[in-house]
């Protein structure tokens, strides 16, 4: 498919400009999968297409009442090799754009989207298991002054560790059990405060 305009584009980065003309192919089953996880992350089925093109790297966009996330096949096969979590933060926050409705405003991308997308790509890497230094080695390679559409790089590691925390916080402890287990007294037990209290 070939796109001329588009009704809205996010990038990660702010020197990230879309192109005059927009090239897609069908995506790679290594970015499918990716995606699948991060979705799966806060349980979603994922409601967009996802395709090759000649992008930098990777964006979000709005073409008619289709939502897109659109990355270039060379930068996640040559991330992949390197660090995996690279392309799964740098898709999670392009994905953010669209879970948030920033892609349903026509304004593009300001700071103030760019840190919530940024906060969702640290979630979904903590959900799915990274460190938060592999959620914020992608935010390493930025610049670090922001600009009219972009953040700081500062901002961006604190909104990338805000996320990491939020989705790593119960992490490697089970939840309390508060289900009903069967005992020897006539009534139903219950975990309370880590002790069997039967009625």
């Amino acid at each position: 498919m070939i796109f001329r305009e588009k009704d809205f584009f996010a990038s990660f980065d702010a020197r990230d400009l879309p192109p005059d003309l927009l090239y897609t192919f069908s995506s790679s089953a290594e970015a499918d999968s990716i995606v699948r996880s991060i979705a799966s992350t806060v349980g979603l089925i994922p409601r967009f297409k996802v395709f090759a093109a000649n992008v930098p790297n990777t964006a979000a966009l709005i073409d008619g009442e289709q939502r897109l996330i659109v990355y270039s096949e060379s930068w996640i096969q040559n991330t992949l090799e390197n660090d995996r979590w690279k392309a799964v933060t740098l898709m999670a926050h392009e994905i953010a754009h669209h879970l948030n409705g920033h892609t349903l405003e026509a304004s593009g991308s300001r700071p103030s989207i760019e840190l919530e997308a940024d906060r969702f790509a640290g979630f979904s890497v903590g959900r799915l298991g990274g460190t938060l230094p592999q959620a914020q080695s992608l935010y390493m390679l930025l610049s670090e002054s922001g600009g009219s559409t972009h953040p700081p790089r500062s901002a961006r590691l604190e909104a990338v560790a805000v996320g990491w925390k939020d989705a790593s916080a119960g992490l490697g402890t089970s939840p309390e059990n508060t289900t009903p287990q069967n005992c020897r007294s006539s009534g139903a037990c219950f975990i309370f405060n880590g002790e069997l209290e039967c009625e």
